[in-house]
């Protein structure tokens, strides 16, 4: 038994391939359609009424053994007997495609289809409200001038440049162009909203993969020290993207592909933790560090009623734990405005203040040559510099005792 619906060509029963060769329904060629670049396909929806979707000749159907195809859709079997609903993607094809160009396609923003079947016959709407039902919404949209209006007001107006309005009214010419009061100027049109048709291009674009940086530490250096053993190079991909487009407004876009082109190169880099000469003292089977490696001078040590050693370097240079142990006190001081105090649990604890920020909490357990804070000025302080206390079982002692050469 035959499908409902049929598909034809201009001349009935004849198919057409690419290069306008027509064949009859068994395949066989039986002429040449010649230089005529459109024709159209015919979707048989009743005895007497049918379809005419019109399609570029290159958009044609090609013929394929036994089956009619578009763009590699089988729409339907040389015998007669099967119909896939595909035929909306050619009615839809032109003008929005251009068979010379891949990257751009279409296809009905909403999801229609003839599905042929039994229905109950109250549930069957006639043509002339399909018809209706498909059209609703689409409408040419106008304005209409008043006094005093130009080319350049009814621009401002409505939002439409005057290339736009120009090319929907010819008789537009220039902006300074005086409009007589009740002209309608067209302005622009819409879709039908159940077959506002999506046109989805495909696009490339180059972009650059910034690279990472390796870092390690090596006491081959000095403290701080950066060396770079290799350069970093950023990488380049390219990545796909389908934009969509309803009645000329971008209504989606996403990233479908990548492909790098160029692997970023990593910049490889060492930090030196040798500490100079004079910056490690050892206490009994322990050890103390010089908590500023990268400072500029000490201005005074202990004593006169002045409980540490000011260590005075560039702000922002990292404070070191001199030793391990657990975070006391972390937090703010009329005196030592932020601060850091550590128990060694050794009987040692020392004390770091005027730090512009903290890097720790209390509680926190701490390893020797750890960042705890910055170097700042403040609470009670004239510049930029490390307050450093040490006490042992509750007992000041100046640092000087244990780094005499700083």
């Amino acid at each position: 038994m035959k499908s409902r619906y049929e598909i034809l060509a201009k001349d009935k029963g004849y198919y057409v391939d690419l290069q306008g060769n027509a064949f009859s329904a068994r395949g066989k060629k039986v002429g040449t359609r010649g230089s005529d670049p459109y024709m159209y396909i015919g979707i048989r929806v009743s005895e007497t009424k049918v379809i005419k979707v019109y399609v570029h000749r290159l958009q044609a159907y090609q013929k394929f053994g036994d089956a009619i195809f578009d763009k590699g859709i089988e729409v339907r079997h040389l015998n007669g007997d099967s119909f896939d609903n595909s035929y909306e993607n050619i009615a839809i094809g032109t003008p929005f495609e251009n068979a010379m160009d891949s990257s751009v396609y279409t296809a009905f923003a909403h999801n229609i289809r003839l599905v042929d079947g039994v229905y109950l016959q109250e549930s069957v709407s006639s043509y002339a409200d399909v018809i209706n039902a498909l059209t609703e919404g689409g409408a040419i949209h106008t304005y209409t001038a008043v006094d005093g209006d130009t080319v350049e007001s009814v621009v401002n107006a409505t939002g439409v440049s005057f290339d736009s309005l120009a090319q929907m009214n010819p008789e537009l010419l220039t902006l300074d162009q005086e409009i007589p009061a009740g002209t309608v100027i067209t302005t622009g049109a819409s879709s039908a909203e159940l077959i506002k048709v999506k046109v989805v291009r495909r696009d490339t674009e180059t972009v650059a993969i910034p690279f990472d940086t390796q870092n390690t530490e090596s006491d081959q250096y000095d403290f701080g020290k950066v060396v770079t053993l290799q350069e970093g190079a950023d990488g380049s991909e390219e990545i796909t993207y389908e934009t969509t487009m309803i009645d000329g407004a971008v209504t989606d876009r996403q990233a479908v592909a990548y492909n790098v082109l160029q692997a970023p190169t990593p910049e490889i880099t060492v930090t030196g933790t040798k500490l100079k000469n004079g910056m490690i003292a050892k206490v009994g089977s322990g050890s103390f560090i010089w908590p500023v490696p990268n400072y500029k001078y000490v201005s005074r040590w202990m004593g006169n009623g002045h409980r540490g050693a000011d260590i005075c370097a560039a702000y922002g240079t990292p404070i070191l734990a001199s030793d391990s142990g657990t975070i006391i006190a972390a937090g703010w001081h009329y005196s030592y405005g932020n601060y850091v105090e550590i128990d060694h649990g050794n009987g040692y604890k020392t004390l770091y203040g005027h730090m512009s920020s903290i890097a720790v909490s209390q509680g926190q357990a701490v390893t020797q040559g750890q960042v705890i804070g910055y170097v700042g000025s403040t609470g009670n302080s004239t510049g930029n510099h490390c307050h450093f206390e040490m006490s042992y079982n509750g007992a000041l002692f100046s640092a000087y005792t244990l780094f005499s050469g700083m």
